[in-house]
Formats: C-alpha cells, structure tokens, sequence
C-alpha cells in the first residue's frame, strides 16, 4: 500500500510470519531502494521528488535462497514545502557578459529562477542554473527568485553583487588595488587572490591576499607599461566555483626626469642635459635662450652646452619637453 505524504511517500505491507525470513528488499522503478535484516511492514521514502512518478514493490528474499515479491503499485510524490532561499550564488566578470552560477537550494533538484534588479524589474527567467548577461546591459546587484518543480516559490534571496576591481596609480609607478567584499556564499569566502598579467595577458604571479580587499603592486622591475589585474575569491564551501573580478587594465603614466643643472665641461659627468624615464616612446627636447630663440632641438639627443658647435655661456636657459 503507498501513501503519498507531504516530501514522502509512505510504503506498508503486510507482515511475512515465515520463520525462513531473512531480507525484506524495497524496490523504486526497479532498483533496490533500501534493504531490511528484520520483519519491518513500513517505511518512508524521503527522497521522493515533488511532481514525479514512482513504482514500488517489495520483495522477500529466505534463508534457503527462495524469494517471494508483492505487486507493484505506483503513486505520484507531492509537496507543500516552501523551499530555501537562493544562497549561494558566484559571479564572474568577462571582457563581454557576467556570468552568474546559482546553486540550486538544499534539497531541490531544479527549478526556474528569476532574475529581479535593485529597482525590482525582472530581468529574465531560465531553468538554468546559470546565465550571462551582457555587459551592456548588466544589472550592478540582482536577486532571485526560485520556484521548485512543485511550483512553490521561495523567498526572495539576499542582494547579490559581483566583485568589482578599482585601481589607482601613483606618481612613482605603484598600483594600489581595492576590490568590493564578495558576499555571495552562506558560508562566507576564505579569502582573495591577486592576479597580474602582462599586456599579452600572460600570468605574471598570483598573490593571496587572505580577507584584505587592498593590495599595492610595488613599481614593476619591467619596461611594460600595462598590467592586467583581476581578484578571484575562493569560497569556504570547496563545492561552489570562485567569483572572478572584471579584467582590470592599468596604464602607468610616462615617467619623465630632467635635470635641474648640468656641467659641460667634457669630464663625462652631467654633461647633458637629456630626458631619462620610463614608459617613453618618442619625444623632443628643445632649448631656448633668453630672447626665445632656438638654440638646440632634438628627438633623440641631450643638449651638450653648444650653439652650432660653440659653447654658450654659463646662465639660465628655457626648455620645451614633448
């Protein structure tokens, strides 16, 4: 006999006396759903999915290897339950969509989900348990809605928001990283990693970072100009994917050094004055004396003091620097 109960389906049947008794079998669509040592004439099966079919029969196995079987009879499993919340939910950032992972709830097999934004307009829905939306068209923070197969709806989730990667670059050629805290997991994240890439996006180094949400890149030992930063933060759960930042990309200005003097005098110590740096791809250095008349102008050299050849006399001299 089957009874279809709230997230069950109950199984009875009658008491077997024979003394050659020795395993009571219990049989779901033909597979072996749990096994008994003793006389037992119940059991729940909670494992029953909301919505779907299930045949059962039992079936006796005695000690002399005999075996007998009841019919089989079928029932349709239901619930009334309402389903937890989305809560966990990981996001990643690429160069064209964010792609959003949801983890079906606890319990729940699937289900349709709903994607609301901050102003509470739909943004879509899909079976799927997970999506990408255009950048374009990004939604900053969004919540789900779940419903299950029962077609009982959840409570509305939490806000989620994606892990946003800021930068700011210092006259000295350092940059300071800050991301926002990831609060997409029910249990939390275990930390941030920092990854850099050169402009080929060839990985550099990867740094963990623990729970900070700032990192300073010290001045790169390198002629690149640009880096690539991204933060990934790794959840507590090993069950759930890492929640990836946007691509960062961070151009370092040219960094441009002249001198304030400089001596001419043939002894092979400051005797140009010439453009030093970094991060420099073409420039013109252009010399003017008091009456804003053209004394040197060069793409590539330093001023070596001359006019034509001749020194000029020791004084203050205007400079252009392009």
């Amino acid at each position: 006999e089957l009874n279809a109960i709230n997230d069950a389906i109950g199984i009875n049947w009658q008491s077997y006396y024979l003394p050659a008794l020795s395993t009571i079998n219990i049989f779901r669509n033909d597979t072996i759903l749990n096994t008994f040592n003793s006389a037992e004439t119940s059991y729940n099966d909670s494992t029953a999915v909301c919505n779907s079919s299930y045949c059962y029969f039992i079936e006796i196995i005695n000690t002399d290897g005999s075996s007998s079987r009841s019919k089989t009879s079928c029932t349709t499993a239901f619930s009334t339950t309402q389903p937890p919340a989305i809560d966990n939910v990981s996001v990643t950032i690429s160069e064209t969509t964010v792609d959003w992972t949801l983890q079906v709830p606890e319990g729940e097999e699937a289900g349709n989900f709903r994607l609301i934004d901050e102003a509470g307009v739909m943004l879509g829905s899909t079976d799927e348990n997970s999506f990408s939306i255009p950048v374009d068209e990004e939604a900053n923070c969004l919540f789900v809605d779940f419903t299950n197969n029962c077609n009982i709806t959840a409570v509305r989730s939490r806000l989620f928001c994606p892990l946003e990667l800021a930068a700011q670059v210092n006259s000295e050629g350092t940059t300071l990283l800050s991301w926002s805290t990831y609060d997409g997991w029910r249990n939390g994240a275990s930390g941030y990693a920092v990854i850099i890439y050169d402009q080929n996006l060839v990985e550099l180094d990867s740094i963990w970072v623990g729970s900070n949400t700032t990192y300073e890149d010290p001045v790169p030992n390198n002629d690149s100009q640009v880096s690539y930063y991204r933060v990934i933060s790794i959840a507590n759960d090993p069950n759930l994917v890492p929640s990836k930042s946007n691509l960062l990309i961070v151009e370092r200005p040219p960094v441009i050094s002249l001198p304030s003097s400089f001596t001419p005098n043939g002894d092979n110590l400051n005797d140009l004055f010439e453009i030093k740096g970094k991060y420099i791809s073409s420039q013109q250095l252009t010399i003017f004396d008091r009456w804003g008349g053209v004394l040197f102008s060069s793409e590539a050299d330093g001023w070596d003091g001359t006019r034509a050849g001749n020194k000029v006399p020791a004084g203050t001299y205007v400079y252009q620097v392009r």
